[in-house]
């Protein structure tokens, strides 16, 4: 995982700023109280909670005057698959490639302990699909479903992509 290797990075570079954008505020809590647990300078951390992104249109002039104004060495986006790339994207389009992001998802929340933490076992069998559900059936169950219509409609679709 090179999110270990940032982390560590970051506890011997402790001059360097880290920006953290997440989901929601109560992510965007434990992840700074687990920046600071790894010997991060609290004054070197920048949270920033995303607003809900339309990833066909996505605009976020706040967060850009927050990366103008603290100018951080590293920026970690914690938000979901999907949406944290077209932003890395903008980002990168619009500081002309200057910054160092890191799309790592719900990475760090295996960490702090908002996402099941997987064992090599449910990793190496490809079960953390299951074990998620079990942790939090209200949010991953639905997902699940959901993800799975998706899949039934693409299976049915007569769209045939050639390579």
């Amino acid at each position: 995982m090179f999110y270990k290797y940032l982390i560590k990075h970051l506890q011997k570079n402790k001059f360097k700023k880290l920006l953290s954008i997440d989901p929601n505020n109560t992510l965007s809590i434990n992840n700074y109280k687990f920046f600071l647990k790894k010997g991060l300078n609290k004054k070197k951390i920048i949270n920033y909670v995303a607003p809900k992104y339309n990833s066909l249109k996505l605009i976020d002039t706040k967060l850009l005057r927050l990366i103008k104004k603290n100018k951080p060495d590293y920026i970690m986006i914690n938000i979901g698959g999907g949406v944290q790339e077209i932003l890395g994207y903008y980002l990168k389009k619009k500081f002309n490639n200057r910054l160092k992001i890191y799309c790592t998802g719900a990475a760090i929340s295996y960490f702090t302990g908002d996402q099941v933490p997987l064992n090599k076992f449910l990793d190496n069998y490809y079960l953390g699909w299951l074990t998620r559900i079990f942790y939090n059936p209200r949010i991953f169950f639905i997902r699940y479903i959901k993800a799975f219509k998706l899949l039934i409609l693409v299976k049915s679709s007569k769209i045939i992509i050639k390579s």
